[in-house]
């Protein structure tokens, strides 16, 4: 089986390829052009092949399945093994984390709609919502990164206040930079507590230019309210957003799962980091390298989006 990096999504199929590379190739060049469509239909017939083609394991061979973030998230509340294909995704290269917050939400729309046509009678909403409440709990426990993400969703879908909606309200009534305070100031911060302290001894660390090229990318892809933090963020110490030191060698582990965070709460596709398998990797490496500061650094960004307004939706006020 070919790794992700040598697939191409217009290679030939030549039938002297191992049968099973065959198989998915084939497969996937005749479903490609229905993705869209699929992501946001549960019903569409395409899905029991999915599902078939899932379980075969050959998910690897999907350079472009991999790519479609819409559909991997509307998968997770499809596919009848969830904690598997999530687990499947993880060992194909794709961190759950580079999925946004809207493909997330879109898919559990999809899926409402997937149970009320199913059972088309008044308990269809409360079925629906026990059973997205169970497929959430399953991915924060492989992604615990994603609880700002799934708290905010379960907010706006039925208005439940869990911890990182209320910490949401208490920023935006006081100063929505506190929650970058916390980040990074004083002997206190989580910073310091949850990363800098536990590897003091460390002194091989993670390395990457890429926190600089995803924040320049972020903001070429924005709309100007959002370049507008960003251009305070580098002009103004008080609304710095990121940890300033960005030629030290620990940058790319300080920064970019706090950027990840603020990117995946926005309107900005993440279709960037699907681009090249290299990015995807590193987020990885980052991801072993220390998992409880990622998941608290990706964790801070949501919420910074959400207090600073990069996100607006109309269950807020």
């Amino acid at each position: 089986m070919l790794p992700q990096s040598e697939l191409s999504p217009n290679l030939e199929i030549n039938p002297s390829m191992d049968g099973e590379l065959y198989t998915s190739i084939n497969f996937f060049k005749r479903i490609n052009p229905l993705l869209p469509e699929v992501a946001v239909n549960l019903q569409h017939p395409v899905w029991p092949e999915i599902e078939k083609f899932v379980q075969s394991q050959n998910i690897s061979s999907w350079p472009q399945f991999l790519q479609h973030h819409a559909l991997l998230s509307s998968a997770v509340f499809r596919l009848s093994e969830d904690r598997a294909f999530l687990m499947q995704l993880v060992a194909c290269g794709m961190p759950i984390e580079l999925i946004a917050y809207s493909d997330w939400m879109n898919a559990i729309k999809s899926c409402q709609n997937f149970w009320v046509d199913e059972l088309g009678d008044g308990d269809a909403i409360e079925m629906a919502r026990v059973y997205i409440k169970e497929r959430i709990q399953t991915i924060l426990q492989i992604a615990p990164s994603l609880t700002t993400t799934m708290a905010w969703i379960q907010y706006q879908l039925w208005e439940e206040l869990h911890e990182p909606v209320l910490e949401v309200a208490l920023a935006k009534s006081q100063d929505a930079y506190r929650l970058v305070d916390q980040l990074w100031q004083g002997e206190d911060s989580l910073l310091q507590r949850k990363l800098l302290r536990v590897h003091g001894s460390v002194e091989v660390w993670p390395t990457s230019k890429l926190f600089i090229k995803a924040l320049n990318a972020f903001y070429t892809k924005s709309p100007k309210s959002i370049q507008l933090i960003l251009d305070q963020s580098i002009n103004e110490q008080r609304r710095t957003l990121f940890w300033p030191l960005s030629h030290d060698y620990k940058c790319a582990v300080v920064n970019l799962p706090v950027l990840c965070g603020l990117w995946s709460m926005s309107p900005v596709p993440m279709a960037w980091w699907s681009k090249c398998p290299d990015r995807q990797r590193f987020i990885q490496d980052l991801l072993r390298f220390d998992p409880i500061w990622f998941q608290v650094a990706y964790n801070q960004g949501c919420k910074i989006a959400l207090a600073l307004g990069v996100r607006c939706e109309s269950n807020w006020e």
